[in-house]
């Protein structure tokens, strides 16, 4: 046997033993794998039966705040899946019985909170919504919740540690599976080399393919150039456009930035809880971000990095120096190589704090408008039904519907003017004169500071102001051209937040009064409802010379100025 032939043995029993330990390895390697993706799925579905418990929680809230039908499927199907969930973790971790134990404690306390839930849900479905709510407030919900939590968390820490080892072991194998396969090519290498040189019997062959070698070199040296000038080409493009991209930031509400698949910072852009960009870099969202906001971003971030699908949702982020929260919309991107795999994310955050306020003033003025609604249609439902009673003539009640729905759309239309924050007393009583209005000043005197009187007392003291003065051009001192009407009101100094408000309506100059002999519905608005509405106390008097009428009652609002009604006049 030639010595060529010994060495090209020696080479392929070499590379038999290569093999042989590589298809070895290569077994221990997809064996690590499979631990790893089998202890990954283990914290997926932890996950997941998290995500089924808090989904469990919000629906029956949302039932119970609203009582919307379509919270009840979500909220059965929660329960159904968190019971699933933990027995397919169950049958996953079967061979460990530490964490056996673990979710054992967990399904305990979440067998209780889902107890509570349940009963929560059958007070709720049987018109018993205030006890469920008072139960809520005093149940065990947060408690069960963080110890369902604890649990689970210890849980996953576990899982998560087992998966560090099994990922090092994994790392390992791949290590030692990459040097045999070095190994294996090296060996087959060196005999393909030995064989083409043993073999080669032209050395013009040689030569030519030498020459070659170095035409191909010089066409690489020559595209590494072009390749470098475009590189450095790029690079200054790239550097503009950051610069375009900063100055965008820096003037709008926008933080831009880059993790890795350890979600740690390796480039920012803008400022948000009042930190600069440069103070994110090298920082990880598990360090950093409050543990409010950790789940909602962690999750989304996670879910990225897992399925390499975008992202989006909305979170509040705390301000500087207490300044309050503000809620970004969350934008996130993966980063992919060349293969195909996630090395980390592209985020932007756009600032709709303004939004979000705007959303909720609008949901504030919908049940404002709607509980206003229904005080309006309950006050004209009782002036229709007490001046049909006092007047049955057809054209006779017409007149004094009409009236005194127009006073109480003067009313109205104050309070809108000014946000239904309230109407300053002088302006309310004005808008109650009607076509008396030119009188103010000549037969009809008003004095009194300025003051803002709440809304719902505003509606009331209007009515009653209404009849007055209707009583008053019809029988009293405005249906003579020598009468007089006073208007006084005082305001006390504040006792515990609230103010003695004291308004009194006298009349002198007209014809001789006699007290009514029958009470109508203007009669009781002005003796008995303004009362009861306000919370005060009417003193009404029919002298022969003039109607006298005070109301005295407290109100919480501050005096907007201390201008006097008289200078008004």
């Amino acid at each position: 046997m030639t010595k060529g032939k010994v060495i090209v043995a020696f080479l392929l029993a070499l590379l038999l033993l290569v093999a042989a330990l590589f298809a070895q390895q290569w077994n221990a390697l997809n064996y690590a794998r499979s631990q790893v993706q089998h202890t990954e799925d283990v914290i997926e579905n932890s996950r997941i039966l998290l995500t089924h418990m808090l989904e469990a929680e919000t629906n029956q809230r949302g039932y119970i705040i609203s009582r919307d039908q379509r919270y009840l499927g979500p909220y059965r199907s929660s329960l159904e899946h968190v019971m699933d969930d933990f027995s397919q973790i169950i049958a996953l971790v079967s061979d460990n019985p530490a964490q056996v134990e673990r979710l054992g404690k967990a399904q305990e306390v979440w067998r209780a909170r889902a107890d509570e839930l349940r009963a929560n849900i059958e007070m709720a479905t049987a018109d018993r919504v205030d006890e469920a709510r008072a139960r809520i407030a005093r149940g065990r919900g947060q408690e069960l919740m963080e110890g369902i939590r604890w649990h689970i968390s210890a849980f996953i820490g576990a899982e998560q540690k087992l998966l560090t080892e099994r990922l090092g072991s994994a790392s390992s194998a791949e290590s030692t599976t990459r040097w045999l396969m070095i190994a294996a090519l090296t060996a087959a290498a060196g005999g393909l080399l030995y064989s083409l040189f043993s073999l080669q019997r032209d050395n013009r062959h040689l030569a030519v393919s030498v020459e070659r070698e170095r035409e191909a070199a010089v066409s690489l040296e020559r595209a590494r150039a072009q390749l470098s000038d475009v590189f450095t080409q790029t690079q200054l493009e790239l550097s503009d456009t950051s610069r375009l991209l900063a100055a965008a930031v820096a003037s709008a509400p926008i933080v831009v930035w880059r993790q890795d698949r350890n979600l740690v910072y390796r480039w920012f852009s803008g400022h948000v809880m009042g930190q600069p960009a440069d103070w994110w870099i090298g920082k990880s969202d598990h360090d950093i971000l409050p543990e409010r906001m950790k789940f909602v971003v962690l999750s989304n971030k996670k879910a990225v990095i897992e399925t390499g699908q975008p992202q989006r949702f909305e979170v509040a982020a705390p301000g500087p120096s207490g300044s309050g929260e503000y809620w970004y919309d969350v934008r996130l991107e993966p980063i992919v190589d060349t293969g195909g795999a996630v090395t980390g994310i592209n985020g932007v955050a756009i600032e709709v704090t303004d939004r979000k306020k705007r959303e909720q003033n609008m949901r504030l003025l919908m049940r404002e408008i709607a509980h206003r609604s229904k005080n309006i249609l309950a006050v004209v439902q009782a002036m229709a039904r007490q001046t049909a009673n006092s007047t049955p003539e057809p054209e006779a009640f017409i007149e004094r519907f009409a009236s005194r729905l127009e006073a109480l759309g003067a009313t109205h239309s104050l309070l809108t003017e000014e946000g239904w924050a309230g109407a300053d007393i002088g302006d309310l009583i004005r808008s109650q004169l009607g076509h008396q209005l030119d009188l103010v000043g000549k037969q009809i005197l008003l004095s009194g500071p300025r003051f803002t009187l709440p809304a719902d007392m505003s509606q009331n003291i209007g009515l009653a102001l209404h009849e007055l003065s209707t009583n008053a051009t019809k029988y009293g001192a405005l249906s003579v051209p020598t009468g007089r009407i006073y208007i006084h009101w005082t305001v006390g100094e504040p006792v515990d937040g609230k103010r003695e408000i004291a308004l009194s309506w006298r009349e002198e100059g007209g014809p001789p009064v006699t007290p009514p002999k029958r009470k109508g519905f203007g009669q009781v608005v002005i003796e008995r409802t303004v009362s009861r509405a306000v919370g005060g106390k009417v003193d009404i008097n029919y002298d022969p010379k003039g109607l006298s009428w005070r109301i005295l009652f407290h109100a919480a609002e501050e005096p907007v100025s201390s201008e006097d009604e008289s200078t008004r006049d």
